[in-house]
């Protein structure tokens, strides 16, 4: 985990984040993205990753004002989660990536 990985995910384990507050842009939720997926590989044994348009599409969509992380860096980790157990073959597709943007806006309301 680099630096700024680091920093954000003991700010979150220590008190209240708002991920946008924290990260509005790509180059900082990158790494975080990268230590989520690297999680669930530990977790589960299997290797996952996002298509370029994917991957672009939700980090555009999660440093955004449009993304609400209520729980924090846990809500990501769901997210992520949820993408990788739904993608096929390993890899986050576009569609992936976009069912689970529309599934976090209707949660927010």
């Amino acid at each position: 985990m680099d630096g700024s990985a680091k920093i954000c995910w003991q700010e979150s384990t220590c008190g209240p984040l708002t991920c946008p507050g924290c990260a509005t842009e790509s180059k900082t939720l990158s790494p975080i993205l990268n230590y989520e997926l690297e999680q669930y590989a530990r977790r589960t044994g299997k290797r996952v990753t996002f298509s370029k348009e994917a991957r672009d599409r939700f980090l555009k969509f999660a440093g955004s004002h449009d993304a609400v992380w209520n729980g924090n860096f846990r809500d990501l980790n769901g997210a992520v989660v949820r993408m990788a157990t739904l993608c096929a073959g390993g890899r986050i597709t576009i569609e992936v990536a976009n069912e689970e943007i529309d599934r976090l806006r209707r949660a927010v309301g």
